[in-house]
């Protein structure tokens, strides 16, 4: 009877995590998730790093512990969603945030208390929004998955959170009928640019190829349009522009006896900074 109540309490409180945020929560979750400039990591709220979380998963790539664990709904699953390598008292079955909290807590991290605070809980739908907003948590928004890709930000182990785009009727469904949702899950590119995630998620309706389960696939939300929000698991690589320049252009403008000599590349900005430190 206990195990009754449990499953229904958490289906209500599933379901009306998702229905309540308003429009203006929608809105203001954009700004959230613009935080390039944070004080702190989601990896030092939860207290786990980058390299524990790839670990982790990467211990797992060649067997089923994770990937191909069913979808679900913590109504199936309880309030510890699990992989198929975890044998427990409910079936095995994880929906989103439950795989990506899951990796974290096995990494050695505690996502399930720190998570569930400040008036959510870490099923909630709009978790990543509000732990960003009170935590002060670095994170980057990008209108299209293109744009993310593109930015040079990402490293294996991010995690990646898709945000339905204000045209989505927070509690109605996108131009193909599917249910508002937000969705996370890792990054697992080799390269910044690689569109690859692990993630736990259902097929949706209308847009992308992926089907339901915990699977390695393109990056993808769960409605269509979607914006990406970038949470990285500590500092991220940085990007460093070099222009070479004359210091003097009306002397060695078109002055064939001058010339700023070859483009810079990796090895030897790489034997530069070694000179400046006295390295050579």
């Amino acid at each position: 009877m206990k195990a009754a109540l449990l499953s229904v309490a958490l289906v209500l409180s599933q379901l009306l995590g998702a229905l309540a945020p308003t429009v203006a929560l929608a809105a203001e979750s954009s700004s959230w998730f613009d935080n390039p400039n944070g004080t702190r990591y989601i990896s030092d709220v939860v207290g786990v790093t980058r390299e524990q979380v790839v670990g982790e998963l990467e211990s797992h790539q060649g067997d089923s512990f994770y990937l191909g664990t069913p979808y679900l709904g913590l109504g199936d699953t309880g309030d510890m969603p699990r992989p198929n390598g975890d044998h427990g008292s409910y079936r095995a079955g994880m929906q989103c945030t439950g795989f990506v909290c899951y990796v974290m807590a096995a990494a050695g991290g505690n996502p399930y208390s720190a998570l569930s605070t400040n008036g959510a809980n870490w099923w909630n739908t709009n978790v990543w929004e509000r732990i960003c907003k009170a935590q002060d948590v670095v994170s980057y928004r990008f209108d299209t998955k293109e744009e993310l890709l593109a930015s040079g930000l990402a490293q294996r182990g991010d995690i990646i959170v898709a945000t339905p785009d204000s045209s989505v009727p927070v509690s109605g469904t996108d131009r193909y009928g599917n249910t508002w949702d937000g969705h996370a899950g890792f990054f697992w590119g080799s390269s910044p640019s690689d569109d690859l995630m692990w993630h736990s998620v259902h097929s949706s309706n209308g847009f992308g190829t992926i089907e339901s389960g915990n699977q390695t696939s393109a990056i993808q939300g769960k409605v269509w349009p979607s914006h990406y929000i970038l949470i990285p698991l500590g500092q991220s690589r940085g990007r460093v522009t070099v222009t070479k320049a004359s210091s003097d252009p009306a002397v060695t403008d078109g002055n064939t006896l001058y010339s700023v000599g070859e483009p810079y590349t990796a090895s030897s900005l790489t034997r530069a900074a070694r000179r400046t430190r006295g390295c050579a």
